[in-house]
């Protein structure tokens, strides 16, 4: 059997998420209300990664003829030998995965290939992260716990049963406390995330008259311009999406984009919300990228009748998506055949890490201080005061000035060889 995440409209024709069946019938009561009443609070997007770890979760032990209700409900949980091989198996990776607009599919898992993917451990590419491995079984204990509180909290659980739950919640939590990242980062440090060659090229093909410009006519200027935000802003897909046509500032302080946070925007027609993870900022851009964003709204964009329904930058142009906010789908398939283009492994975020490349060297240049960078990279990005991601994009410019400092070290303690220019 398969089980689909179906995103909805609610009553207050909000978004809203359930795990159902072939018959499109709630897979799960229990697993339903979890959903309902344990992620109220939590934004779209958020809810909608953990209900993806729960159809995970679900589908495993389904495959096992396992009722995780059940098993609270009797105080019997789960046997040393089960869980230790459901830990192990959430240290893979899914074995399907299909998205479409509105559906996320799994299919029912066989015991072969669970046994299959399980000991496929030649193959580092099969396992998932440290992190993928910790929110899955943390999604895991709450469910957990949320069926103990069902069953147990109120009717005077028999000692043994409390004790049961208490034993099995300290070996997941221990658990989870022990894992590690493992360090399998391989990548070289000098190496850029988009090398200059191929960066040119990008800019040459995105110019819409471009004979090797890979995207249909009728998108051409819609999609320059989102390679452009990308490139000059550094902001994220989610961002971009959000964009609005009042977020399109000019003024004393020049051109630039307003980045908001607007989590369940009732002005938004997608199912599939796009999020802003970071805070409220502005985003510089070029005066001619600001003077082809007004000229697009202005032409292009208005030439479809349902983009007068809403006030969202970018829109779709073909069927039943024209003038229709664009999707985070959408934009990932435009830099997959921008990618396809240039024989080079593209996607929306590797263009935020360009732009940490690019604003290193040009902040260093201006004669700005680590610190100062480091100040106005936490802004541009949207970053709160605290965060430790600009260490993420540090690497190149750490391992430049590294290379700089031993190369002057050598050539000042090593002597010069016979023959050989100083």
């Amino acid at each position: 059997m398969d089980y689909l995440i179906v995103v909805h409209a609610d009553r207050e024709n909000k978004s809203d998420i359930c795990i159902v069946d072939d018959d499109m019938l709630p897979a799960c009561f229990f697993l339903s209300n979890h959903i309902c009443s344990s992620f109220a609070d939590l934004s779209f997007n958020t809810r909608l990664t953990y209900v993806k770890v729960l159809l995970f979760v679900f589908c495993y032990f389904a495959s096992k003829s396992i009722d995780l209700p059940e098993r609270v409900e009797s105080g019997e949980f789960l046997t040393r030998e089960e869980y230790d091989d459901f830990k192990r198996y959430c240290k893979y990776k899914k074995e399907a995965e299909i998205e479409g607009r509105n559906v996320v599919n799994f299919a029912r898992f066989s015991d072969k290939r669970l046994d299959n993917l399980i000991h496929a451990t030649q193959s580092t590419e099969s396992k998932a992260s440290a992190n993928t491995v910790r929110v899955r079984l943390r999604q895991f204990i709450d469910y957990i716990g949320y069926l103990y509180n069902i069953f147990h909290f109120s009717n005077n659980a028999p000692s043994v049963v409390r004790q049961n739950y208490v034993d099995f919640e300290r070996l997941l939590k221990s658990d989870i406390q022990n894992i590690r990242d493992e360090n399998a980062d391989v990548r070289d440090p000098f190496e850029k995330t988009i090398p200059d060659d191929i960066f040119f090229k990008i800019l040459e093909i995105i110019k819409p008259f471009s004979p090797e410009n890979p995207w249909t006519q009728s998108g051409r200027s819609r999609n320059k311009l989102i390679v452009d935000i990308f490139i000059e802003t550094g902001i994220r897909l989610g961002a971009l999406n959000k964009l609005k046509i009042s977020d399109i500032k000019e003024g004393a302080e020049g051109t630039r984009l307003h980045i908001t946070r607007t989590p369940n925007d009732p002005t938004d027609p997608r199912k599939l919300l796009p999020a802003q993870k970071t805070k409220v900022h502005s985003s510089s851009i070029s005066t001619d990228t600001w003077t082809t964003l007004k000229l697009y709204v202005e032409t292009e964009r208005s030439k479809y009748a349902k983009a007068n329904t809403h006030d969202f930058v970018f829109v779709g142009t073909k069927g039943n998506k024209k003038g229709l906010p664009i999707t985070n789908d959408r934009v990932y398939k435009i830099i997959k055949t921008l990618s396809e283009a240039v024989k080079f492994p593209l996607h929306p975020h590797l263009f935020r890490h360009k732009w940490n490349e690019i604003f290193d060297e040009k902040a260093t240049s201006a004669g700005y201080s680590p610190a100062q960078i480091e100040d106005l990279r936490k802004y541009a990005m949207g970053w709160v005061e605290d965060s430790k991601m600009s260490f993420i994009y540090n690497n190149f410019r750490h391992a430049i000035k590294v290379h700089e400092l031993s190369t002057q070290r050598q050539n000042a303690t090593v002597p010069s060889q016979p023959g050989k220019s100083k």
